[in-house]
C-alpha cells in the first residue's frame, strides 16, 4: 500500500511542476530619470516528467520607452528641482519616500509645471510617486538631493 501511496504522489508532483520567472530591467538618462524599462517573463512547465521543459517556454518583452509623464530637473539638486509634465491632467498627487519607505512630503500637483522644496529633508536618495486621483500609481522617479 505504502508504495502505491508513493508512486501516486511522484506521478501527481511530476505531471505538475512550473515555474515562472520575470527580470526587469531599467534605463535612465543622464539627470537620473528612468526613459524605459524591459520586462522579459518566462514559463516553463513539465509535461510528463521532472525536467521535460522543451517546448513550453514563453517569452515575453514589454518596452515602455520614453512613456514617462514628465521629466525632473535639476537631479541631483540641492532642495528643490521642477516636474515638467507632458500634459495637464487635473487631479495628482506627488509622494516622497525615503528609502526605508517613511512618508515625506505629499503634495496635490495641477498644471503642468510644479516645482518641490526638499531644503527641510537631509541629503540622500529618494523616491518621488504620482499617482491618480483614485491612488492608482503613475509613474516613480529616483530623485537625488546634494
Amino acid at each position: 500500500m505504502k508504495n502505491i501511496l508513493f508512486i501516486l504522489v511522484y506521478l501527481s508532483i511530476s505531471f505538475t511542476v512550473n515555474c515562472y520567472a520575470q527580470t526587469r530591467y531599467y534605463c535612465y538618462d543622464a539627470a537620473g530619470n528612468r526613459i524605459a524599462k524591459n520586462t522579459a517573463s518566462t514559463y516553463c512547465g513539465s509535461i510528463g516528467g521532472i525536467g521535460k521543459t522543451e517546448g513550453d517556454e514563453l517569452i515575453q518583452e514589454e518596452m515602455a520607452s520614453h512613456t514617462d509623464p514628465g521629466t525632473i530637473f535639476p537631479n541631483p539638486n540641492t532642495g528643490i528641482f521642477t516636474i515638467d509634465f507632458v500634459e495637464d491632467i487635473p487631479s495628482r498627487r506627488i509622494y516622497l519616500y525615503d528609502l526605508n519607505g517613511k512618508l515625506l512630503k505629499e503634495e496635490n500637483i495641477s498644471g503642468i509645471h510644479k516645482q518641490v522644496e526638499m531644503h527641510d529633508i537631509p541629503s540622500g536618495t529618494y523616491l518621488l510617486i504620482l499617482r491618480d486621483e483614485s491612488g492608482r500609481q503613475i509613474w516613480d522617479w529616483k530623485v537625488i538631493k546634494l
